[in-house]
């Protein structure tokens, strides 16, 4: 049964993955407004 849902859990991963780095990237852009003095090389 398990190798059925092999796309379902790669889906389920990438939905995953995709939703923290969004979160890191946006947290990064608000920290950024929030704090003027960051400088990101």
């Amino acid at each position: 049964a398990l190798y059925k849902d092999v796309f379902a859990i790669e889906a389920g991963a990438m939905v995953m993955v995709m939703l923290a780095v969004g979160t890191q990237l946006v947290a990064d852009i608000i920290y950024t407004f929030l704090n003027p003095r960051i400088r990101y090389a």
